[in-house]
């Protein structure tokens, strides 16, 4: 029961943080006037990722999340595999 507590607070977390960035993004549109924005997107279906790319700096940006999720997913291998040999 405590770990449903957690997640969905997390969730909600997750979407007020997106809220405040697209307010705070429509915030800096009506105090510059002209808004230029860079993003990536990278979506895993299975093994296959899908990779999207916009503005001048979609590749860095691209960059920076396939290391991230390269990091996630060595430490995630690794616990996982200390929690299987500590069982044994």
């Amino acid at each position: 029961m405590y770990s449903a507590k957690i997640a969905v607070s997390l969730i909600t977390i997750g979407f007020l943080l997106i809220l405040a960035g697209f307010i705070f993004l429509i915030f800096e549109m009506f105090i510059h006037g002209d808004l230029s924005s860079s993003g990536s997107v990278i979506i895993f279906i299975g093994p296959i990722p899908l990779v999207f790319a916009w503005g001048e700096l979609g590749f860095q940006l691209v960059i920076v999340a396939l290391i991230l999720i390269t990091m996630i997913l060595m430490i995630i291998i690794l616990f996982r595999d200390k929690r299987y040999r500590s069982e044994d």
